[in-house]
């Protein structure tokens, strides 16, 4: 069996056709994924944002309550 050339450039066209498919398929799921990873990225960086943020709304009272304490025993 001999192939000529428009019998190739079909099977060609085929292979590249199914090729350009599974590329714009997983192209696609690339952009998923580096949504995926944006949105995990900013839920991150929210957590820390609100954990520091209780950090600081607990602490400042707690030093300034030991600065206090500490100030009471000194002046007696």
């Amino acid at each position: 069996m001999t192939l000529n050339k428009e019998d190739l450039r079909e099977i060609l066209e085929e292979i590249l056709d199914a090729r350009s498919h599974t590329d714009s398929q997983e192209h696609s799921e690339q952009h998923e994924w580096i949504r995926a990873r944006i949105q995990s990225e900013q839920d991150r960086q929210e957590f820390y944002r609100e954990a520091i943020k209780t950090l600081i709304q607990w602490s400042l009272p707690a030093i300034a309550a030991a600065v206090w304490y500490w100030l009471q025993g000194h002046w007696k």
